[in-house]
């Protein structure tokens, strides 16, 4: 994305500027879509767009998060033959990279290093890397917690935001823990905020009521 918006439009920034746009208008709908209602999508991008993260760092970072779209996959209101479909075709696309990378002409099969001791540092460097996001920092206990029980009372997809949450959390300080080849920067969580902030934007749903 940097190159092609550089070769065509001579500005690095114009693509980035794009998608940064694009990442707020999903946000919003997203939102929407969950908890039928505007106003919940509202407070989602007010909550994005205070985000010193989101606001510094390009938004041209794209990542697939396999495993945690499985469950949303499996909790989604889609037929089962459509379910199966879309776990064959991950396992598939899955399959293939591994493929590419073991049997291919790639350096990724020599930077396997496992280092445990890794795994809490990963954790460090990630409060390290968001030290600016002082809303999400703070709030990021209490909006778990709260989503969970949004989940037990049966909120649609309150469990799904939950798991990619969580799932992009604990990614990268498993990913330093298996290879030196990775490094934790701060725009590998773009989609962390995102899901972050439609999860609050969920607390303002029509059917948030939490019973403890």
């Amino acid at each position: 994305m940097l190159d092609v918006s550089l070769d065509i439009f001579q500005n690095i920034k114009f693509l980035p500027f794009v998608a940064s746009i694009l990442v707020v208008v999903f946000t919003y709908l997203v939102t929407i879509q969950f908890c039928q209602k505007r106003f919940a999508g509202i407070i989602a991008v007010i909550v994005l767009l205070q985000s010193y993260t989101f606001l510094k760092y390009t938004k041209a970072y794209v990542a697939p998060f396999f495993l945690m779209t499985l469950f949303t996959t499996y909790r989604s209101q889609i037929s089962r033959r459509t379910k199966i479909a879309i776990l064959i075709s991950y396992f598939v696309i899955v399959s293939v990279a591994i493929t590419l990378v073991f049997v291919g002409d790639t350096i990724y099969p020599d930077i396997i290093d496992i280092n445990s001791s890794k795994f809490i540092l990963g954790f460090q460097v990630i409060i390290a890397q968001l030290r600016f996001d002082l809303f999400f920092i703070m709030a990021l206990l209490p909006v778990t917690v709260g989503l969970m029980f949004l989940s037990k009372n049966k909120l649609k997809h309150a469990d799904s935001i939950l798991i990619l949450i969580f799932g992009i959390i604990i990614a990268s300080p498993i990913l330093v823990t298996f290879t030196y080849h990775y490094e934790i920067l701060p725009y590998r969580f773009i989609p962390l905020l995102v899901f972050f902030s439609i999860g609050v934007g969920m607390f303002f749903s029509k059917n948030s009521k939490i019973h403890v």
